[in-house]
Parts: structure tokens; sequence; C-alpha cells
């Protein structure tokens, strides 16, 4: 399974999500609300090497979870803001409760933070917006030089 279908799984279970988005992740129904979770890439934060030529790589996966939802007054964006809120307390408390998917080679150095939640983009009728919070995956690698 890749990083983001895992991912995709993993936040599925968020009990905050159903308030949000009626529990769905990357589907697109016949009404005006749309959500999703998308990759925003992966990047190599650095590479160390022993003596022997053995590797270690430190990578980041980064993905994004969007939903197109009502903005129309402050009551709404407040409740909205305070999902994306209660989303990244829910990936922090599961990160310490060692309770996150595991995607390298050393399980126990692993992170996934979930920061930035925002209202990124109002609709130009002012009724709807696009919010998003982006989540990231810290691991790394090990090459054994042959």
């Amino acid at each position: 399974m890749s990083i983001l279908e895992t991912m995709r799984s993993w936040l599925a279970q968020c009990p905050y999500l159903d308030a949000f988005s009626g529990g769905h992740i990357d589907w697109t129904g016949h009404t005006a609300l749309d959500y999703g979770i998308m990759p925003t890439g992966s990047v190599t934060i650095r590479t160390e090497e022993d003596v022997l030529g053995n590797k270690t790589v430190y990578k980041q996966y980064n993905l994004a979870l969007y939903a197109r939802n009502w903005t129309v007054d402050d009551v709404v964006r407040l409740e909205n803001s305070t999902f994306l809120e209660d989303l990244a307390n829910w990936v922090e408390e599961k990160q310490m409760a060692g309770e996150t998917p595991k995607f390298g080679d050393n399980p126990e150095m692993e992170e996934i933070t979930a920061q930035n939640g925002m209202l990124y983009q109002m609709d130009p009728d002012g009724q709807q917006g696009l919010y998003q919070i982006q989540v990231a995956v810290t691991y790394e690698k090990h090459y054994e030089r042959s």
C-alpha cells in the first residue's frame, strides 16, 4: 500500500471528520461539497553516510487534506477552523501515543504532523471556500553498501 493510501485510511479514523466532511476523504459527490487528500511532494531532508559507505536517508512525504465547505458567515468559518484545529490535535495525540502508521526503517524516529490548517481560497460568491490542512510524514530509509 502506498504512503498516500495508508494515510487516507489512517486519517479516515479521525472522529472529527464526520462533522466536517461527512467522514469522506477523496470523494466528490453530486453536491457542491468536495473533499480530498492530495500528495504535495516528497523530499529528501538529508543523507548521512557512515565509514563503511552505508547510507541513511531522512525523508519527508507531504500531503494536504482539503474540503470545499460553506463559509457564508463567521459562525460557519469558526466551526470549520475548529475542525482544522481538532484534526491537528488528533494527529498530535496519535503521534504521542505511538498510534501512527509506519513507513521507514526506524519506526521509533518517525513523525506525523498536521499544520497550516486554513481557509485557503474563497469562492467568488463568498458562499463557499476551500479549506486545507497540510500533513507531513518524516521517516528514514537505510541502505547498506554491497
